[in-house]
């Protein structure tokens, strides 16, 4: 990891990876008071494993921009003067949402929307903080490098923006309850066992019964429609996701263009699965137009045939 990293990852996902085996540990002459201490419960690293943490970011940009000494340490200044007092300052809003996350991973169940939608809600702020703490901390970096080394880190630049500017986006996501399985939680292993094996639960017994007497979902009456169809609605929705997030739209705001998506995309499928056959003989016409005409020129002969008989 090097200063190109310093990013959301970097600084919360990384930590977060720091934080997996190590408790909290309460500083000497730290004045969290009784309270505030119960709140902050969870996984936090001691001064000495964020200074350890800093110090080896520097080393590698030091390897990575072929630094000088008196850099290497100005760097290193840098990023301890920097960071450790940004993670101690929001250490009551960083710890409980590095924990629910983490929570979140390790739980039996996968999160619901509505938990994932609140968190997002709350880290969008402190990542804000964050990623202008990025920013102010580049400036200052970058006044440390010569001319040829400037021009490298200006190019990382350009991608650490990209990178926050995506995860910018997956909060958006996430913040109408948007997210993949995978982003939130790990599956214990014998997950999908345990269900099956779950007495009651309508969706086993539906699986066990051949979903007898269970209506289609639109998605398995989609795999009946042709490719054409089902990408064009594929890019609807693909289409609906890149305006919220281009014109930043809030929760509200979003949920009314799902809506009017749904209503939309509704009515599109009625008129696919009820014209589908006609649909289908129309793309296999444009596939094969040689051999729609040649039926055609056939029909036609039928009936010049039969008018002269």
């Amino acid at each position: 990891m090097n200063i190109s990293k310093i990013s959301i990852t970097a600084v919360t996902l990384s930590l977060t990876v720091l934080l997996l085996s190590t408790p909290i540990i309460a500083d000497e002459g730290n004045s969290i008071s009784a309270e505030s201490q119960q709140e902050l419960m969870g996984f936090w690293p001691t001064p000495r494993m964020t200074e350890s943490m800093l110090r080896r970011w520097a080393i590698e940009a030091g390897e990575k921009y072929d630094l000088r000494p008196d850099q290497q340490q100005a760097v290193t200044r840098h990023l301890i003067e920097r960071w450790t007092p940004f993670l101690e300052e929001n250490r009551s809003e960083l710890q409980p949402l590095i924990n629910s996350y983490m929570e979140a991973r390790l739980a039996l169940e996968p999160p619901k929307p509505d938990e994932v939608a609140q968190w997002a809600a709350k880290v969008m702020p402190i990542f804000k903080k964050l990623r202008t703490n990025v920013e102010q901390g580049e400036e200052e970096v970058r006044d440390l490098l010569n001319a040829q080394q400037q021009i490298r880190f200006d190019q990382e630049r350009m991608a650490r923006r990209v990178g926050l500017q995506l995860f910018e986006s997956t909060l958006k996501r996430w913040s109408v309850g948007k997210f993949k399985q995978q982003e939130w939680w790990n599956p214990p292993a014998g997950y999908d066992r345990m269900q099956k094996q779950k007495p009651g639960d309508p969706a086993n017994e539906s699986e066990l019964t051949g979903n007898k007497g269970k209506p289609a979902s639109p998605e398995t009456e989609d795999d009946k429609l042709p490719a054409r169809v089902t990408d064009e609605l594929s890019a609807w929705a693909k289409y609906v996701a890149d305006f919220c997030d281009r014109f930043d739209l809030d929760r509200s705001q979003r949920n009314t263009a799902d809506s009017f998506l749904r209503e939309l995309t509704g009515r599109a499928r009625d008129h696919a699965h009820r014209y589908r056959d006609r649909i289908i003989a129309v793309e296999q016409m444009i596939q094969n137009p040689g051999k729609a005409d040649q039926e055609k020129t056939q029909q036609g002969t039928g009936r010049t045939v039969r008018a002269y008989r």
